[in-house]
């Protein structure tokens, strides 16, 4: 039970209805021991009260469709009051009404900033456009917090903003496999990693082997940060990353998990996670026993690399 709480909710999942329907009634049952009863109980497919859209982890979770999507409220520019940001002076609901909400709105670095830190979106679903909006603001180091930007970055950030409107509009499905999915273990991981001079991150990607032997393919989380050293050395904190993800995502699906391949498109990154004999120089070394050591502890030794 513990493993599926996140603060004082339950989140879990069955792959057949009279699985989850036991594991409802068990969680009931350990509660009702402690003398703690459930507030609720939502399950894929139904509503609550009338009310098919949810909030679970700061996402949206569509109950009716069993889709989630990034759980951003009507886009505000307003300061906060006491922790509350005073209500638009009218529904902001199109792009329409983002240009005239912004409309005599000076941006600022700090505007900026704050509308990055309110996508909050652990997953990684929406991660390339969680990129492109930092790589953006990387430009903004160094200046006045609140002096309004130039005329060509008001510009710029006046069209980032019109996009927020549409980003919870984009539903995904949350059960990532399809219904012809062949039973068992055999679930393959695949953990995709790539780095620029500014930026590196990896993706996990899921796919299961279906009944006509053909396999499906679906993101499962991805994360980025921003870098500043050498692109091989960018590369290999990529790696990085992408292997600490892949070990978080092999713990979650535990034995369900049937293979794990890694790819990179550096080959400077991937001789230095082979090499068992040049000496590396310190940053390089500590990544790479860092790789070596969360690879081999979700490989079979088979597989794994030396140490």
């Amino acid at each position: 039970l513990h493993d599926f709480i996140y603060v004082d909710d339950i989140m879990s999942g069955c792959g057949t209805e009279e699985m989850r329907d036991q594991e409802i009634q068990e969680v009931t049952t350990v509660l009702a021991s402690g003398g703690f009863t459930l507030k609720y109980v939502v399950k894929s497919g139904e509503s609550l009260d009338g009310n098919d859209i949810l909030k679970v982890l700061g996402y949206k979770w569509n109950t009716l469709g069993d889709t989630f999507s990034p759980g951003f409220g009507e886009v505000n520019f307003n300061k906060k009051k006491r922790g509350i940001k005073p209500s638009n002076p009218f529904p902001v609901t199109t792009i329409d009404d983002v240009s005239k909400l912004m409309n005599g709105l000076d941006i600022t670095r700090r505007i900026v900033v704050s509308k990055i830190a309110e996508f909050w979106e652990p997953v990684g679903i929406w991660e390339p456009i969680k990129v492109q909006m930092k790589l953006g603001a990387q430009s903004l180091n160094g200046l006045n917090w609140d002096s309004p930007l130039k005329q060509d970055l008001q510009e710029y950030w006046h069209e980032r903003f019109k996009d927020l409107i549409e980003i919870p509009k984009m539903f995904v499905p949350r059960f990532v496999f399809p219904e012809d999915t062949l039973p068992g273990r055999n679930i393959r991981l695949l953990c995709v990693s790539d780095a620029a001079a500014s930026m590196g991150g990896a993706a996990i990607y899921a796919g299961v082997k279906l009944q006509d032997n053909t396999y499906s393919c679906q993101l499962l989380t991805s994360k980025s940060k921003m870098m500043s050293n050498s692109i091989p050395r960018n590369e290999l904190e990529a790696i990085r990353i992408g292997a600490k993800l892949a070990y978080d995502v092999k713990n979650i699906l535990g034995n369900k998990v049937s293979e794990i391949y890694f790819f990179t498109d550096s080959q400077v990154a991937l001789s230095w996670c082979l090499n068992t004999e040049k000496k590396l120089r310190l940053f390089v070394v500590n990544r790479v026993s860092e790789i070596r050591r969360i690879i081999n502890a979700i490989t079979p030794k088979s597989d794994q690399l030396p140490i």
